[in-house]
This record gives C-alpha cells, sequence and structure tokens, in this order.
C-alpha cells in the first residue's frame, strides 16, 4: 500500500474541491488543519508533516471513499491498494476545473495485465464526445 498526497493548490477559485477515484476506493488518512499548502512545494509540506506539524494521521481505522473533499488551499493523505489493473481517472468533480489540470490519470498494473481490447474499439483521435466536450 502506497500513500499519496492531494495538494490543493488553486489559486483561480475560493472554493474546495472534491475528487472522485474511478474503479478502486481509498483510505482517507489525514487532512491538513492549516491553510498551508498553496504557499508551500510538495517536498516543503512532507517535510512539514514529517515532523508531526502539518496532519494527524488515522491509520487504525480510517474512512474508506471514492471522493473527497480537499478544502481550500490544504493537503490531504490517502492509501489505496492499487490490485486492480487498468488506467483509473481521478478528477475534480467540478466541471469548471476540467482546464485547469485538476484531473490525472493513474496506471495500475502493466501492460501486460490488461485484458486485451476488443477488436472494433475507438482509438486516439476516432471518437468524438458529446458537443459539451468540444472546447
Amino acid at each position: 500500500m502506497k500513500e499519496d498526497w492531494v495538494k490543493e493548490n488553486d489559486t483561480f477559485t475560493d472554493q474546495a474541491h472534491v475528487f472522485h477515484l474511478h474503479g478502486n476506493s481509498f483510505y482517507l488518512i489525514g487532512i491538513s488543519d492549516e491553510e498551508i499548502a498553496w504557499k508551500k512545494s510538495l517536498q516543503e509540506i512532507k517535510n512539514i508533516d514529517a515532523n508531526g506539524l502539518l496532519m494527524k494521521r488515522n491509520l487504525e481505522r480510517p474512512i474508506i471513499k471514492d471522493t473527497v473533499t480537499v478544502p481550500k488551499q490544504r493537503a490531504i493523505a490517502l492509501r489505496f491498494l492499487a490490485d486492480s489493473a487498468g488506467y483509473w481517472l481521478l478528477h475534480d468533480q467540478s466541471a469548471a476545473q476540467w482546464s485547469r489540470g485538476l484531473d490525472l490519470v493513474l496506471r495500475v498494473g502493466k501492460e501486460s495485465d490488461l485484458p486485451p481490447l476488443p477488436e472494433k474499439f475507438p482509438k486516439c483521435g476516432s471518437w468524438v464526445g458529446p458537443q459539451f466536450f468540444l472546447i
């Protein structure tokens, strides 16, 4: 099991961000108490955390979720067991944030772990989504 971080670093809005992980659940093990994430690099935040000053961890009975709200200018720590091979989207639920890079794809496993694609499965550039995706 690996610990990952989500750092809310949006300077465009005053909103919290709601992130959802497809295909998996995660353990929410910590949320920072202070609005410090936006002023520091990820490494600086990890150093603060190593000194026990960022957040308390709940490692005994963490909450299992697939969606979490990351408060404005804060950081969260989560863990998940990556045992479901595939490409899984972790994204901000707010459509207004799509163009700001608040979505990412996690690859779990190797290509050889995935089932073969169907014969006529669309490839990049061969599929056009609904009109609201066309920007």
